[in-house]
């Protein structure tokens, strides 16, 4: 039996500079980055992103404020997205896996 779905998570990359919120009208208020990313899974385990986005969200109200990819990424001193290696090429993994395995019965002549 194949299990699959889809799944959403978030992972904390720490503080960033505080900053004025729009939303609840206060000046300096702690922010944090986070980067939050859906994915499709089978048997919770194998995974493939589908979607991700960095946001900052205010300390005081918790409202999200999505930032580009590439200012998440330079607030967080990031190289790449650091999403678990399963959840982010797992389902490529078991589709290079099944390759090899019919290519090397394709060789070998069963």
């Amino acid at each position: 039996m194949i299990i699959f779905g889809t799944r959403q998570e978030e992972l904390d990359l720490g503080p960033v500079h505080p900053q004025d919120c729009e939303v609840c009208n206060k000046a300096d208020q702690p922010f944090r980055l986070r980067l939050v990313y859906r994915y499709d899974h089978v048997w919770f385990v194998l995974g493939h992103v589908r979607a991700l986005s960095y946001v900052i969200v205010c300390g005081d109200c918790g409202t999200p404020f999505r930032i580009p990819r590439a200012a998440g990424r330079k607030l967080g001193r990031l190289a790449r997205e650091p999403i678990p290696l399963l959840r982010r090429y797992g389902c490529l993994l078991v589709f290079s896996a099944f390759v090899l395995i019919a290519g090397l019965a394709a060789v070998l002549g069963y």
